[in-house]
């Protein structure tokens, strides 16, 4: 893949076919870019990031946070196994009006905008059901494996939520991981600049670490299963009371990963093998499941 492609003339979305909506529009006092979806030139389903520019405003940080995003990207993109679960770029550009990644999900749209319209029978919304949760942390699984192809390579996410996980919200396992936007290497996070959308994320009482994905991974999970945050985070609470739909094995990985109970090595591998535990436990409680009928007669002296 070459350098992003700058188009005078023109504009450089002219060779898409974008929906009239956007699924979030851009927000340029916190440089937080615009999705929007489509169709390239050949057909192939894609989805936009654009970072709209100013004729009458500086636009070097904004261009800084874009390039970010298409040096984390070309880096990763090459890294065995990453294609499964980070969403690949297709191509990047700039024009007169903005800055764009194409990216190429397939049918996957962010996870935000698919749970703003489900309808209370979609599994993403109906985490009481251990099927629904083990469907759930069977995708975490892939977010983990993406989290740990970034860190890898040395880089920090910074700003895992909703909007950073791609799916298509169906019964497939098919979460990736995008949103790099923010993302850092840990040898420049001295250097490296700060947004006030992700001030949470990275302060300067709290030193960059890998530990901060984990955090914010254990937090969105939280949010997911309807945990919370305060229960969880209360370490005097035990495990079985947490929740009355969870089961101790979820609690104690969410504990684990928002540093409630932080353990020795955390990591992606032993992420992973939490999981693996929970959803044999879960497993185990759907296959116990099977429906069972009863019929009670009283019996008298006729």
């Amino acid at each position: 893949m070459g350098r992003p492609a700058r188009r005078r003339r023109g504009g450089f979305l002219d060779s898409l076919r974008l929906d009239d909506a956007y699924l979030r529009k851009p927000e340029k006092t916190t440089g937080q870019p615009g999705l929007i979806a489509g169709f390239d030139a050949e057909g192939t389903p894609v989805l936009v990031k654009l970072w709209p520019r100013s004729s009458s405003v500086q636009d070097v940080d904004l261009r800084e946070i874009w390039h970010n995003e298409v040096r984390q990207l070309h880096r990763l993109g090459g890294y065995p196994g990453a294609a499964s679960s980070i969403a690949a770029l297709q191509q990047a550009g700039l024009d007169d009006r903005g800055f764009y990644l194409v990216l190429t999900p397939g049918q996957r749209r962010p996870l935000a905008s698919i749970l703003r319209t489900a309808t209370g029978g979609h599994w993403l919304v109906n985490q009481r059901s251990p099927t629904n949760r083990a469907r759930l942390w069977q995708n975490m699984l892939r977010i983990t494996a993406g989290l740990e192809t970034l860190h890898a390579q040395g880089l920090l996410h910074r700003n895992l939520d909703r909007w950073a996980i791609l799916t298509t919200g169906g019964e497939q396992i098919d979460f990736q991981l995008t949103g790099f936007e923010w993302s850092l290497r840990l040898v420049s996070a001295a250097t490296t600049m700060t947004s006030p959308q992700t001030a949470t994320h990275q302060t300067s009482a709290e030193p960059a670490s890998f530990l901060q994905d984990w955090k914010a991974l254990g937090s969105l999970i939280a949010e997911l299963v309807g945990t919370d945050l305060r229960r969880l985070a209360d370490s005097s609470i035990p495990a079985s009371r947490v929740s009355e739909h969870l089961i101790a094995e979820e609690v104690k990985l969410m504990r684990n990963l928002v540093q409630a109970e932080p353990l020795d090595r955390l990591d992606g591998e032993v992420v992973s093998a939490h999981i693996e535990g929970i959803l044999h436990a879960l497993g185990a409680m759907i296959a116990g499941r099977d429906p069972k009928f009863h019929l009670v007669l009283r019996l008298g002296t006729g």
